[in-house]
């Protein structure tokens, strides 16, 4: 029986119109599996930036305001910095006068009751050793100023004026929070002589990554810094379980694309982001994307079972041609 299938198949094949058929039916096929992949593609293409678009404008709301406030920071770090009697602090071997130090304070007071975001400022003499902030007053020494874990950023300036970054700030013996704190280089005279740190309620500053208008969409929202670590977290009942690790690695993935897409313990999940140009913070949304997959695929099953029907009839027409037209 297989020979007699194989002589028929060969016969078959030395017929110019079966040769013909099979030709454009192969033709056929691979022309609609073409257009099957490229329209799954566009669809989804497509469908995607509708749905990032909101993402994309939110994003940049929300980082146009907490860049405002951090520019706003700086300016005033900026004015400590050029202050005369702080000039006079950092230049005085008389550390403790009682009017310099009482005019920085009041200086800083002011300041700090300005502004909705600032909850502390810090002026840190780098030759001296020593202090004077609002609310702790003077200090002679670090180990008598309650905040002070931070002075390793001074080796981390290089040639940069200005650090942000998350820590801990010590608030008493055993308390301490979470805050984003300004780094703002001093210098006279071409010389490092000290630092202002200035630093932003953690939750003042993101209060626009929470916003009634950024709850109401479906996304999970993050902040993560230069160094690829999490800054801050805004995540809504539906993706709040998403490793936060698996996040800065998908980031990381995009560079400085806008756009991306990972999967997550089987969940397609549309990443969206923006990078500000001030802080080189990176502002990530991610979007469960399921449903418009869905959507895309069936778009290309539809094309993919038109092409397998294209080849069936090929072969029913190669079929006919050989049984009937002997």
């Amino acid at each position: 029986m297989l020979q007699s299938f194989q002589k028929w198949l060969k016969y078959s094949f030395h017929k110019t119109e079966t040769r013909l058929i099979l030709f454009l039916t192969i033709a056929v096929f691979f022309i609609i599996l073409i257009v099957s992949f490229t329209s799954y593609q566009t669809s989804k293409s497509v469908l995607q930036q509708e749905l990032n678009e909101p993402q994309q404008q939110m994003l940049q709301v929300s980082m146009d305001i907490i860049d405002n406030h951090i520019r706003e920071s700086d300016n005033i770090a900026i004015k400590v910095a050029l202050n005369t009697n702080v000039y006079k602090f950092l230049n005085s071997d008389i550390q403790n006068s009682y009017y310099v130090v009482t005019e920085i304070y009041q200086l800083l007071s002011t300041l700090i009751n300005s502004s909705s975001t600032i909850n502390s400022i810090y002026i840190y003499d780098m030759k001296h050793g020593s202090f004077v902030s609002m609310p702790y007053g003077y200090s002679s020494r670090k180990s008598t100023f309650s905040d002070s874990t931070w002075l390793g950023v001074a080796d981390e300036f290089g040639d940069k004026k200005v650090i942000v970054k998350k820590r801990n700030v010590q608030v008493g013996e055993k308390y301490n929070r979470s805050e984003i704190t300004l780094f703002r280089k001093i210098m006279i005279q071409g010389e490092f002589k000290g630092i202002v740190a200035i630093n932003l309620g953690y939750q003042d500053l993101f209060e626009p990554f929470n916003s009634p208008n950024m709850a109401k969409l479906s996304s999970a929202r993050y902040i993560i810094d230069q160094n690829n670590e999490m800054i801050y977290s805004s995540s809504t009942s539906s993706s709040e379980k998403i490793d936060s690790k698996a996040i800065v690695s998908a980031v990381s993935e995009l560079n400085e694309e806008h756009l991306g897409d990972i999967t997550y313990q089987g969940r397609q999940l549309l990443v969206s982001q923006n990078i500000s140009p001030l802080t080189g913070w990176k502002y990530v949304s991610l979007v469960p994307q399921d449903s418009l997959l869905a959507k895309s695929k069936k778009v290309g099953h539809v094309v993919l079972s038109v092409s397998i029907l294209a080849l069936l009839l090929g072969g029913v027409a190669i079929f006919y041609i050989n049984k009937y037209r002997l």
